[in-house]
């Protein structure tokens, strides 16, 4: 029984279609082939003659976990070019200082206000007993730390924060502050459990001669280092203060959060790839299926046409 328009609901729907048949020898299928070449491969040389497809380097910005080795290497300078106090945590060390040494004391604390475990600033307080007489008018440290990184690089690296204050006359201490900041000449790349750079302080605990420990040789190796970490001064400032019984320097240390380059592991890699590869996948799919269409549709590939509205009905077309 028939219903009328009004009432007529569409139960389901069959699309039919123009099909567009050609023999595996003719040009058209030719074409065919070159245009799916050409969906597949083309995407990948336009992404990697754009000089970003492979991701050589990754930014992170990341908080590191900083801890002071309680090894340190103290100079201070006199009045006179021999007025020399120097003194280190290693006792092999203070045996070749001889006459020249002078003990002091070292005091850390770290300051973690979020409780996170990784302290946002490290103090370190080193006070020179000095004798009637004696002053200070220069004043170096060098402190070993412990620098690590847990995600997305694993780093675990030795490193040593270097303090050097100069004042114009005698002084009772410095107050000096300064940013943790780690340096490297390529994206940091270290497998997870391998401790990397020099031994504390540079090997200064070996050292048998004086001119072995000089800050300044010392200082020299360390800043040709590769990979570094260096403390980066903000406000030192020199507390004058000349006939003192002791000087103390009080040095702040601000682990804040830095970018970071390192190099990325394959998974990161080709998942970068993929998306700079599915990006121009899909303009270039639209435009070579629409070139391929219009070959068919106009004949410039000839190949036979097969309607479904006339079933069985085939109607080549050649020019």
């Amino acid at each position: 029984r028939r219903c009328s328009g009004t009432m007529a609901v569409e139960i389901a729907r069959q699309p039919l279609a123009r099909r567009y048949l050609a023999n595996r020898c003719s040009l058209a299928y030719v074409f065919y082939v070159l245009c799916t070449l050409c969906i597949i491969i083309l995407p990948y040389i336009l992404a990697y003659t754009s000089e970003s497809f492979w991701l050589k380097e990754q930014t992170v910005r990341v908080r590191p976990l900083v801890q002071f080795q309680h090894e340190a290497l103290v100079s201070a300078q006199g009045a006179l070019p021999g007025d020399r106090y120097l003194w280190s945590t290693s006792p092999a060390l203070n045996e070749v200082f001889g006459a020249k040494l002078k003990a002091a004391s070292v005091r850390y604390t770290e300051v973690d206000r979020d409780l996170d475990g990784t302290p946002e600033r490290l103090n370190v307080q080193v006070a020179v007993p000095l004798l009637p007489g004696e002053e200070v008018h220069a004043f170096t440290a060098l402190l070993a730390l412990r620098y690590r990184l847990a995600r997305p690089v694993a780093l675990d690296l030795n490193a040593m924060a270097v303090v050097h204050v100069e004042g114009g006359r005698a002084g009772a201490g410095v107050q000096y502050a300064g940013d943790l900041q780690i340096q490297s000449d390529l994206p940091l790349f270290t497998p997870a459990g391998e401790v990397e750079g020099p031994d504390p302080l540079m090997g200064a605990a070996s050292a048998k001669t004086l001119r072995e420990v000089e800050p300044s040789v010392l200082i020299s190796r360390y800043v040709d280092l590769p990979t570094a970490v260096h403390l980066v001064p903000r406000y030192p400032v020199w507390v004058p203060g000349g006939g003192a019984s002791s000087f103390v320097a009080n040095i702040t240390m601000a682990v804040r959060p830095q970018a970071v380059a390192y190099a990325p592991r394959v998974p990161e890699l080709l998942k970068f790839a993929w998306v700079q590869y599915l990006a121009l996948l899909v303009p270039v799919f639209v435009i070579v299926v629409a070139a391929r269409r219009f070959a068919a549709f106009q004949q410039i590939t000839p190949c036979r046409v097969v309607n479904d509205l006339r079933s069985g009905s085939a109607k080549d077309h050649d020019f």
